[in-house]
């Protein structure tokens, strides 16, 4: 997040070679520009109402770690996060045909060709956590 989301920022947070994952809410504005750079995209959704609580539970502006003290207040967050899923779920109903959604986070790293993680090994099954999960490729 210290980082603005512009293509030239996307290899400043890593060192080394191998696949990066870039994880931005501000990309969910620019998926439609993202997606002729020819890497897959991963989109997570959560509806409006959920997406809102659960930041709030998370420490909303009290998190310090990304700083979201720009958004001011709960009103302009919620618009933003109105804001975000619709480019998002525009972006998916746009692109239906190169769009499919992984139920779980074994399904998605085959979807990306990476390895699943070894550390924990667990299956994360997207609808259980009230999340849904899609890849543009």
């Amino acid at each position: 997040m210290e980082f603005r989301a512009t293509r030239d920022n996307w290899d400043l947070p890593f060192s080394g070679t191998g696949k990066r994952i870039i994880k931005s809410h501000t990309f969910a504005h620019e998926l439609h520009h993202l997606k002729d750079m020819g890497h897959p995209i991963v989109m997570v959704y959560r509806n409006d109402f959920e997406c809102l609580e659960w930041w709030k539970l998370c420490g909303e502006f009290k998190i310090t770690y990304p700083n979201y003290q720009h958004f001011i207040n709960l009103d302009l967050m919620w618009e933003h996060i109105q804001h975000e899923n619709k480019d998002t779920m525009q972006f998916i109903h746009d692109n239906s045909a190169r769009i499919n959604r992984v139920k779980d986070n074994t399904e998605l790293c085959k979807m990306l060709e990476i390895s699943f993680p070894t550390k924990d090994g667990k299956i994360h099954t997207y609808a259980e956590k009230g999340i849904q999960v899609y890849v543009y490729k």
